[in-house]
């Protein structure tokens, strides 16, 4: 049987902090995702909103850093690393990021978005 971990966490912020979530990723793994939850630890409406990311949505950084969310697994994963948290003024989130962090315009998001509701909405069910 794989083993799976799990991390979790709870945070507070102010509308105009943000926080920084990055880990660094074991040598081999089969599966990792870092998803948003609300308190009850439900996923939030990810079909709406990018609200969760698996390892093939969740590019590495050049540092091998993973900058992320707040509930995470790693399956089958050959060590098991804790992330760090960082709480940011948002005004100073990418001063805070390596420059060479992934960013994404609006317009952009809007299109992760739809594409992740057009997926949702495409998958075999059953």
């Amino acid at each position: 049987m794989e083993s799976q971990f799990y991390k979790e966490g709870v945070f507070n912020q102010q509308d105009d902090e943000a926080l920084i979530i990055e880990s660094d990723v074991p040598e081999s793994c089969r599966y990792r995702s870092l998803i948003l939850t609300n308190a009850l630890y439900e996923t939030t409406d990810w079909t709406n909103n990018h609200a969760g990311l698996n390892g093939a949505q969740a590019a590495l950084d050049r540092d091998g850093k993973l900058c992320g969310i707040m509930l995470g697994r790693w399956i089958g994963g050959s060590s098991h690393l804790i992330p760090k948290l960082t709480k940011v003024k948002f005004r100073g989130v990418l001063k805070s990021l390596p420059v060479d962090v992934a960013k994404v315009t609006p317009e952009q998001r809007d299109d992760i978005v739809r594409e992740r509701n057009r997926a949702y909405q495409q998958r075999a069910l059953g």
